[in-house]
């Protein structure tokens, strides 16, 4: 009996140890890909940012560790003693707050100082403060203004711009100005300059584009849409016209 009572008390640890062993790889599994999310995402110290006319770009090299590079002197002159390329910060931390040294040279004749002290604390993701301790110690601890340059979004197609204008009627129709009838009269005409710009149709989709500012100020003449609403949309189906025309 105790034979029999030892093997069914090891079968019974063998599956509670197999539960468990499935239940940790099941925790492991959820979590994974979860840590690996949050480790792709970028610090807001990343990027390009502008210590007076000089711009310096910050880029990871580790875990949580930074280094500064000028990508442009403007006129500052300690920038100017380093040139392009020359790594001028590192730096460590994450979220709003960093520290770690900054390069310094005499304004005089460019020659090394040594390296000092430094903290950027960032009160936005594009607005911050960077301060930083002379190694010589004659002048004491210097703080900058730094701003994050904002890449500007990249220029609409045509065809995306159609799209937009699109949306803009849609919207129109969602807040009752235009009924379902007079959107269809508005985004049919968008929808064939979209279908002659695919086939390569330049003449034909300004052709279409000009139906539809047409159709714009046949309905604020009937007083369907006020003068601003239908400005708004002749302007924005100029622009498109403009850009076929130019490009």
């Amino acid at each position: 009996m105790k034979q029999v009572g030892d093997a069914q008390w090891g079968r019974t640890l063998g599956m509670y140890s197999l539960s468990r062993l499935i239940l940790v790889v099941a925790l492991v599994t959820m979590l994974l890909p979860v840590h690996v999310a949050r480790a792709q995402t970028p610090q807001p110290i990343v990027g390009d940012w502008q210590w007076g006319d000089g711009v310096i770009r910050v880029t990871a090299t580790g875990s949580n560790t930074y280094v500064g590079t000028v990508l442009n002197t403007g006129s500052v002159e300690a920038l100017e003693c380093f040139g392009v390329g020359a790594v001028v910060w590192n730096l460590s931390g994450s979220g709003f707050s960093y520290s770690g040294t900054t390069n310094w040279a005499s304004t005089a004749d460019c020659s090394s100082l040594g390296q000092g002290a430094s903290t950027w604390t960032l009160a936005s993701e594009t607005q911050g403060q960077y301060c930083t301790t002379d190694p010589t110690g004659v002048r004491g601890t210097i703080c900058f203004t730094i701003t994050k340059i904002i890449p500007s979004p990249p220029p609409q197609t045509p065809q995306e711009a159609i799209l937009a204008l699109q949306a803009e009627v849609d919207d129109l129709v969602a807040r009752r100005i235009l009924n379902k009838g007079q959107g269809n009269a508005l985004n049919s005409k968008l929808s064939a300059a979209f279908a002659s710009l695919e086939l390569l149709d330049r003449s034909t989709a300004v052709s279409q584009l000009t139906a539809f500012q047409n159709q714009v100020r046949a309905f604020v003449k009937a007083g369907i849409l006020t003068e601003s609403i239908g400005i708004d949309l002749r302007f924005d189906a100029q622009n498109i016209i403009n850009q076929i025309v130019n490009s």
